[in-house]
């Protein structure tokens, strides 16, 4: 009879401990489609994955066909967010999902981002030196996440000469 209740007794435990897992709530779910830069089409076998760039904790999207993907953040943090697939070159986001209050976080927030990425060119450098292509942060007078369209204007120059090198390149091996 101990055993039983024992047994009884862990299984609760168990089950309490992993309804309790479940039952966070996300705060921001975003998701979207990585295609390639030039055909536009999506990508196959594409990873998606955030970091807390305070902590280290990682974020793994879920992968569905078609290059769709979706990134459920449950725990406020700031996070920069990398798009990849075999054969192109890696973009980021940075996401600051930050400094809300609990009524702000009140339902959640989703966010589409499609991506699009450059085939890898040995011979050209298509990283941007590793910086993010744009950053969202929380708006409180709009009460939603906005894009950073200042950072992004800047960002935008230099894209529009790497997609000029990239384009002249991938002609010459067609």
């Amino acid at each position: 009879m101990t055993m039983l209740f024992a047994r009884l007794l862990l299984g609760l435990f168990v089950f309490i401990t992993t309804s309790v897992a479940l039952a966070q709530d996300t705060l921001v779910v975003v998701y979207g489609v990585v295609k390639d830069i030039t055909t536009k089409e999506p990508l196959q076998d594409v990873q998606v994955d955030a970091i807390d760039l305070k902590y280290g904790r990682r974020v793994m999207a879920t992968l569905f066909q078609e290059g769709r993907y979706e990134l459920d953040f449950v725990q406020e943090a700031d996070y920069m967010v990398e798009y990849s697939a075999k054969g192109y070159v890696p973009k980021r986001v940075r996401l600051q999902l930050i400094g809300l209050t609990p009524e702000e976080w009140e339902g959640g927030y989703g966010m589409e981002v499609d991506i699009t990425l450059f085939r890898e060119l040995p011979e050209l450098d298509l990283t941007l030196g590793g910086d993010p292509m744009g950053i969202c942060r929380f708006n409180h007078d709009s009460l939603s996440f906005e894009w950073d369209l200042a950072y992004t204007e800047g960002k935008r120059e230099q894209m529009a000469r790497t997609l000029k090198a990239y384009e002249k390149r991938i002609g010459e091996t067609r």
